[in-house]
């Protein structure tokens, strides 16, 4: 699992590796279909593969991170369901209001329409109940203020990719 958590943060050097690979195997292709007199089908097959791995890799990696964003998910969910938590926002305790609505909030929190904004301000929000302690970064959205797209502590991809975003106005102090 570690292993596959750190492939997945140095993904974009495996898609540049299998987009090389891809391009050796192109000119393979061409190589062979233009230059007809040193035709060879072992050279066409091994093209055939170089270019066909690109797809199983990128298809790979995208599978991979659905899996850790859904991990993430359910780790935070089976922390949430437990009575008696308590909020910290950038290491401040929230009141019980607000607290409980961060943590619904949290419970349902999904994949909201695209507003073709970014993340800004970022607040750390620790989730402590008896036996775990929680640690999620709030980033707030550039254009709705009570948007917020949540990040998970747990993995290292997950630390730095969205497993969803809140609406709640509890972050704002």
């Amino acid at each position: 699992m570690r292993i596959l958590d750190i492939i997945l943060t140095y993904d974009y050097y495996l898609m540049l590796l299998s987009f090389l690979i891809t391009l050796y195997g192109g000119s393979l292709l061409i190589y062979n279909r233009y230059w007809k007199y040193d035709y060879s089908y072992k050279r066409t097959m091994v093209g055939a593969i170089l270019v066909l791995q690109s797809f199983f890799c990128v298809f790979g990696l995208l599978r991979l991170e659905l899996y850790f964003i859904t991990k993430a998910r359910q780790e935070l969910r089976a922390v949430l369901d437990q009575p008696d938590l308590i909020v910290r926002i950038n290491r401040y305790d929230v009141g019980d209001k607000q607290s409980q609505e961060i943590i619904d909030e949290l419970k349902y929190s999904g994949f909201n329409k695209s507003t073709r904004s970014r993340p800004t301000k970022k607040d750390v929000l620790q989730i402590i109940d008896e036996n775990n302690t929680i640690i999620l970064t709030a980033r707030r959205d550039s254009k709705d203020k009570t948007d917020y797209y949540i990040y998970y502590h747990g993995y290292s991809f997950t630390k730095n990719s969205s497993i969803g975003r809140i609406k709640t106005t509890s972050l704002i102090l």
